[in-house]
């Protein structure tokens, strides 16, 4: 959010928790329990633009890959 609408952060109001634990692995339902009350894997309080620009060009970067070896 910050890389993408910065305006709509608060950032002071951010939670700071240890990273949830989970095994690599994912089971349908979903358990409830694996992810933390705030509603994020891990603590927003080192967030910054920067860090979500690497995210969102890693992520975009496998989602194209990966419709490019399904769809060619």
């Amino acid at each position: 959010m910050l890389a993408l609408h910065p305006k709509l952060v608060q950032l002071e109001r951010a939670i700071d928790h240890a990273p949830a634990t989970f095994p690599p692995y994912e089971v349908y339902p979903v358990r409830a329990e694996w992810t933390p009350p705030s509603g994020t894997l891990s603590s927003p309080k080192e967030a910054s633009a920067a860090k979500g620009e690497v995210l969102l060009e890693v992520c975009t970067k496998g989602i194209v890959d990966a419709l490019r070896a399904e769809f060619g």
